[in-house]
């Protein structure tokens, strides 16, 4: 589903209203693209108080999430927002798997997800829950600008937490840049690589504080290739950010720079 402009009908809306069942399951995951108010529109849920509303799936697809962590963070937010708009009950897709590689088990990695799912650790599923593992990623909602983009990889696919990537039209340098719509102490950016074939880069990473002027924090040179993560962690933080900025200044092969993905990760939960 692909929000209010998606074309394919959705019987949702009929079964909700005219059905005898019991309860409803219906299944969403996040991070796919599309904003979870948009699929709770497509479902047509809005007022809809008659019966129970079971989120009966949902989970982290490794492509989305680059570790368990960033999994059960998105799975908590996705709980916490679906709570708030009338679902009442949650079965989280899966506890393990069997030679399966595309999703982040519940028991994956120190059991992350499952313990943000768990009654036991998180009572409340309506509302989130500090874990020293959880940080979130305010990415999403920053509004995003480069130097140029590729018709066929805007911009919009650097932050929307899938594996389409941002490409710009043109060799380096090249930047882009997310504001936030408020500031931020951020914990961590990381930075997802998309570049093939491997080589040379060197990448400048740029942030804004509020209210004041853009500094240089680190520089990012060395041979990358895609799927590799280059991670600025500073000790203590950086407090109340605006925007950050990536410049690429270099890249061997001939390439336009591109990202996977941008996360600005933080302890604090999204609005």
């Amino acid at each position: 589903m692909n929000g209010p402009l998606e074309t394919r009908l959705v019987r949702t809306s009929y079964f909700l209203r005219n059905s005898t069942m019991d309860f409803f399951d219906l299944h969403h995951y996040p991070g796919n693209g599309v904003d979870d108010d948009h699929i709770w529109e497509n479902f047509d849920i809005a007022g809809f108080v008659e019966k129970p509303l079971v989120l009966g799936e949902f989970g982290g697809i490794k492509p989305w999430w680059t570790d368990a962590a960033r999994a059960a963070a998105a799975i908590m937010g996705l709980e916490v927002g679906s709570c708030r708009v009338g679902f009442d009950g949650w079965l989280v897709w899966a506890w393990r798997g069997d030679n399966a590689t595309d999703i982040w088990w519940a028991s994956d990695g120190d059991a992350e997800i499952a313990r943000v799912v768990s009654p036991a650790e998180r009572p409340d599923p309506c509302e989130y829950s500090s874990f020293d593992f959880i940080r979130y990623n305010h990415a999403p909602s920053a509004a995003v600008t480069a130097s140029s983009e590729h018709a066929s990889w805007p911009i919009a696919y650097a932050n929307d937490q899938t594996p389409a990537y941002w490409n710009a039209d043109g060799l380096p340098p090249q930047w882009i840049e997310l504001t936030l719509p408020g500031p931020v102490t951020l914990e961590a950016i990381r930075l997802v690589v998309t570049q093939d074939p491997a080589g040379a880069s060197v990448h400048e990473l740029w942030v804004q504080r509020s209210g004041g002027e853009l500094e240089r924090v680190e520089v990012f040179e060395g041979t990358t290739f895609t799927g590799d993560v280059l991670e600025h962690r500073p000790d203590g933080g950086i407090a109340d950010v605006a925007l950050v900025r990536v410049v690429t200044t270099a890249l061997a092969g001939n390439l336009a720079p591109a990202w996977g993905e941008i996360e600005l990760l933080s302890a604090m939960p999204p609005d």
